[in-house]
């Protein structure tokens, strides 16, 4: 009966052991849950660097080769469009093995980090790399809205099974319209008494990505009214008629405030010295006519919001 439970004690010791040994090499990779890049400018296109750690769970400090690679993500390089009629916005995964130190790309498959030794916490260097998801393609040709993608690193650790660890980069960039006018003031030519005074000037409308955008117009008359008024007189008025034209498309008469339909802009902030919309003012002949003689003006506004 003795050397019964003598062979029962042992064996349990051996248990025991054995499931500590495996406590104490636990391992982890941490640092932000969640990657969140924000772009609403050209001058905010360079995102900072995240810290992430691989470190001991358990143990105080443990000599072991360790690294961490980068998977390819699902759909290849590139972060997926939240909406439709977006594009995939391709981007570079850079990583610094240290604050300051060099940056280097990393390609699917490819090392992003790798030691000899672990600690049990992420105070110092040991175990530490910085990363960032760095969009390539420019701020002006990326359509504002939302777009993701999942990072996935594997770390591997000498004697333990590789583990994947997948981080949501979410990709938020700004709508953003700009107009430039050729001329800040138009000047109507002196009537002639039978043909129509005309004015044109040319615009360039900047929208990120080259996406689409609405125009209102709006004088400044009662209820926005399209309407010149007499320098000198007794609130003598003179209306006009406001054309828009955008691209190669016909082109709409507008009223005061109205949205105009859908046009799209340019992604290059000054359409490579061009123009892409125009605008004309046209005082009708018969209004002209009735009119007295003086000098007329108004201020137009012109709002572009984008779609």
């Amino acid at each position: 009966m003795r050397k019964g439970l003598r062979t029962f004690i042992l064996m349990f010791m051996s248990f025991f052991v054995a499931y500590t040994a495996a406590a104490e090499t636990r391992i982890r990779l941490s640092g932000e849950e969640h990657i969140t890049l924000n772009l609403s400018s050209a001058e905010n296109d360079n995102p900072v660097f995240e810290r992430y750690c691989v470190w001991l769970e358990q143990a105080e400090q443990l000599e072991r080769e360790w690294s961490v690679k980068l998977q390819m993500p699902d759909g290849g390089m590139v972060l997926k469009p939240s909406g439709h009629g977006s594009t995939d916005v391709p981007f570079e995964f850079q990583v610094q093995q240290q604050t300051g130190g060099p940056i280097s790309e990393v390609r699917p498959e490819s090392l992003v980090a790798e030691g000899s030794a672990l600690t049990s916490h992420c105070r110092n260097e040991t175990g530490a790399f910085l990363i960032r998801v760095l969009p390539t393609k420019s701020f002006e040709l990326i359509p504002g809205g939302t777009y993701r993608q999942n990072l996935k690193l594997k770390l591997n650790v000498q004697g333990l099974d590789p583990v994947l660890t997948e981080i949501p980069v979410t990709l938020r960039v700004a709508h953003q319209v700009a107009a430039s006018l050729s001329h800040s003031e138009l000047t109507l030519p002196r009537f002639d008494g039978q043909q129509s005074p005309v004015a044109v000037a040319d615009l360039c409308l900047f929208r990120n990505g080259g996406g689409q955008y609405v125009v209102r117009l709006q004088g400044e008359g009662e209820g926005s009214s399209f309407a010149l008024k007499r320098s000198r007189g007794n609130n003598e008025t003179l209306p006009y008629n406001v054309h828009w034209r955008s691209g190669g498309q016909i082109g709409e008469s507008l009223q005061p405030g109205q949205a105009s339909r859908l046009y799209s802009g340019s992604s290059f902030r000054d359409c490579r010295g061009g123009s892409n919309a125009s605008l004309q003012i046209t005082v009708p002949a018969e209004e002209a006519q009735k009119a007295m003689s003086g000098h007329y003006q108004d201020s137009l506004r012109i709002t572009v919001q984008a779609r």
